[in-house]
């Protein structure tokens, strides 16, 4: 997991965090009994619902997907556990499970429910505003385009891809291929040996995944890569799951493992002799903010950093960093002022980086004064206010 997916043991933050906390959601829901017999049961569900809240604070489309799959899930797992006659019995309980469920779900979110009453709901506003758009008017809020329907299915299934280090375009639809046939012709033979946690946690799994899928391809706001930042422990666990059953895929895994080890080990000896430039990280970044101070030498000048995700706080904190405690002025906010704009964008296709110049300096105003490229792919773009004629 570790090799694949690098960003998890390095920006150990919001997001990233969201999938620890997911992952203890799933332990409590599988090691629990869901019929809430006694207050011990009841107390780890309303845990559940507070590390479902704080999975929502982090990464709200993932934390949205998953509250609605475990409030599916416990009304999925009570039809398929408990038979009609039984359903009377146990239906109290189960409406107290979820309920104490929400309630744990609203305790985590009540610091945000406190600072709203203190600042006039705006966040609040903002979201019913969202969603009014996206499902009444099906439009959404923000103009820019993200990952279509397709793209939304190759990042979700590329995510095996990323866990084995596979680069080859055809060898992970080959894998699916191969592990569906295996299951379909082998499933008689082993589902009657699977137990009840193994079949609890396959239902939430599958839920989980049709929810998140669900919304991501219907969301009317655009959908990024990150947005799938959390799901890798659902391909995870499938994979668990199989591996349990089929030792075959077993065998064929621990020998791939040993080959990434060494792949791995191999590409670490490198790095003593690779520029720190080649990697994205707050050093890039800081030298592109001095390249772009140096450039400007003391002279006004405005600067924009693409994001998918619109927001820029890397950028915006280096920049007012620079300009507080060692350059002494910040870029300007107006861009009437200046006569020099800087664009920072990142290794993106060439039509998303032309339209994004176009779109920051229209090319009937300014024109390209010069290009920088840096090692990570990074291009930043000094474009030139044109001088309009009397």
């Amino acid at each position: 997991f570790i090799f694949g997916f690098k960003s998890y043991s390095t920006y150990l933050w919001s997001p990233h965090l969201a999938a620890f906390f997911f992952l203890t959601v799933i332990y409590l829901f599988i090691f629990t009994d869901l019929n809430g017999k006694n207050i011990k049961e009841n107390l780890r569900i309303l845990l559940a619902g507070i590390f479902c809240g704080l999975i929502l604070n982090l990464h709200i489309s993932f934390g949205v997907a998953i509250i609605l799959s475990s409030l599916v899930f416990l009304a999925a797992e009570f039809f398929f556990t408990n038979n009609k006659k039984n359903w009377r019995d146990h239906g109290k309980n189960r409406i107290i499970v979820c309920l104490s469920f929400i309630l744990g779900l609203f305790l985590s979110l009540t610091p945000n429910l406190i600072f709203e009453m203190r600042h006039g709901f705006h966040q609040i506003q903002a979201v019913i505003f969202t969603l009014s758009q996206s499902l009444i008017y099906h439009s959404a809020v923000v103009g820019y385009a993200g990952l279509n329907k397709k793209e939304i299915i190759s990042e979700f299934t590329g995510i095996l891809a990323n866990l084995l280090n596979v680069k080859t375009p055809l060898v992970i639809p080959a894998i699916y291929s191969i592990i569906t046939i295996y299951l379909i012709s082998n499933w008689k033979k082993y589902s009657l040996k699977t137990g009840y946690l193994t079949k609890k946690l396959f239902l939430y799994l599958v839920i989980c995944t049709f929810l998140l899928l669900g919304i991501f391809l219907n969301s009317k706001n655009p959908i990024w890569a990150y947005h799938f930042i959390g799901s890798e422990l659902l391909t995870l666990f499938f994979i668990g799951i199989i591996l349990t059953k089929f030792p075959l895929f077993k065998n064929i895994l621990i020998i791939w493992v040993v080959v990434l080890i060494i792949i791995n080990i191999h590409q670490i000896t490198k790095l003593t002799d690779t520029s720190p430039l080649t990697v994205s990280s707050l050093a890039t970044k800081k030298y592109i903010s001095s390249l772009i101070y140096q450039d400007a030498k003391k002279g006004p000048f405005s600067v924009f950093a693409y994001s998918t995700a619109i927001y820029t706080f890397d950028y915006d904190y280096i920049f007012r960093w620079f300009g507080t405690d060692i350059y002494l002025y910040e870029p300007e906010k107006e861009v009437s002022k200046v006569k020099y704009i800087y664009l920072i964008i990142p290794n993106i296709a060439e039509a998303n980086k032309v339209d994004f110049i176009n779109y920051r300096t229209p090319n009937d105003k300014y024109r390209t004064a010069y290009e920088w490229e840096i090692p990570d792919g990074t291009n930043v773009v000094k474009r030139e206010k044109l001088i309009s004629l009397p």
